[in-house]
C-alpha cells in the first residue's frame, strides 16, 4: 500500500494514476508547467486486487515496448474514460493547487484527487514495476527501477477543497502539518 504519492488519513493505496492535462493555450507541456494555470493533472487511485482489471489491459500489454526512458509506441483505439470511476464516484474529488512530483517539482500543477479507487491485480502491479528509470544504453539501465514516489510535503499555505462533506471532518491528502 506504497504505491501512492497522496494518502487519505495517513493510508496509502498500491498505486496511483495520474492523467496530465496542459491548458490547449500554451503550446507545449513545458512551457504549460511554466504557467499558475497550465497544468491540471487527475489522480486515480488504484486498490490491489487478484483478478486483472481488462481496463489496463491494453496498457499493461505496451509495457514490454516502453520499458526504458525515451522509448515511445502507439496506443490505437483505447478509451481514456474507462481509466475513470464510474460517473458517479467521480463526483467525490479534492482539489489543490500544488506541484510536479518530479524534478525540478515547480508548483504549478492543479491537483483533482478522486475519492474512489480502481482495482488492478498483482500481475499489473507487477508488470508497471518492470518499467525502468534509464535509457536502453545507459549503464545498469536494466537495474534500476523506476521509482517516482516522493515524500509527503507539508501542506505549507495550501488549501484543499473538496466537493463532498464528510463526517471524518478536513481531508487528509498525506500533506505534513
Amino acid at each position: 500500500m506504497n504505491g501512492s504519492e497522496h494518502t487519505i488519513g495517513g493510508v496509502g493505496y498500491a498505486g496511483e494514476m495520474h492523467l496530465i492535462h496542459r491548458n490547449t493555450r500554451f503550446a507545449t507541456m513545458a512551457d504549460a508547467l511554466k504557467q499558475p494555470n497550465g497544468v491540471i493533472a487527475i489522480a486515480v487511485f488504484l486498490n490491489e486486487s487478484h483478478d486483472d482489471n481488462p481496463v489496463f489491459s491494453p496498457f499493461i500489454n505496451l509495457l514490454p515496448q516502453i520499458i526504458y526512458k525515451g522509448s515511445e509506441c502507439k496506443l490505437c483505439s483505447f478509451d481514456f474514460q474507462t481509466f475513470f470511476p464510474v460517473a458517479e464516484k467521480t463526483k467525490e474529488f479534492w482539489m489543490y493547487e500544488g506541484s510536479e512530483t518530479t524534478d525540478p517539482f515547480r508548483e504549478t500543477v492543479n491537483w483533482i484527487v478522486i475519492r474512489a479507487a480502481l482495482p488492478i491485480s498483482s500481475h499489473q502491479l507487477d508488470k508497471l514495476r518492470e518499467v525502468r528509470a534509464g535509457r536502453y544504453d545507459e549503464e545498469f539501465s536494466d537495474k534500476v527501477p523506476m521509482k517516482p514516489l516522493r515524500q509527503i510535503q507539508a501542506a505549507s499555505s495550501r488549501t484543499v477543497l473538496s466537493s463532498f462533506r464528510s463526517v471524518a471532518g478536513a481531508p487528509d491528502l498525506g500533506f505534513r502539518q
